[in-house]
């Protein structure tokens, strides 16, 4: 539901490890569907900052990097992820985990 989606942000930002990691699997489950797209994407300003801090390392990261790129099928959400930093966020990880 709709307050699902806004409740996410706030998950993904929380100080218990358990929680955030949840919330991201949640958000790559989510975002793995078209119709849930457009939907994830109307709160892409709350949800891409606290996803693009768990890269690129723990137990969050797998989860954050698969919702990023989900979200980034939608052209507007990958314009936002990009002047975020995210491409460099993402590289930066790939990068870490191949050393």
């Amino acid at each position: 539901s709709m307050s699902d989606y806004e409740a996410l942000p706030s998950f993904l930002s929380s100080p218990r490890e358990d929680v955030r990691v949840a919330a991201a699997e949640a958000v790559a489950a989510y975002s793995a569907h078209a119709d849930h797209l457009p939907a994830l994407c109307a709160h892409d300003g709350r949800l891409l900052p606290p996803l693009l801090q768990m890269l690129p390392a723990g137990a969050a990261a797998v989860h954050a990097a698969t919702a990023l790129t989900n979200l980034a099928a939608q052209p507007a959400t990958r314009a936002k992820l990009i002047e975020l930093g995210g491409v460099d966020a993402a590289v930066r990880g790939v990068c870490a985990s191949e050393s």
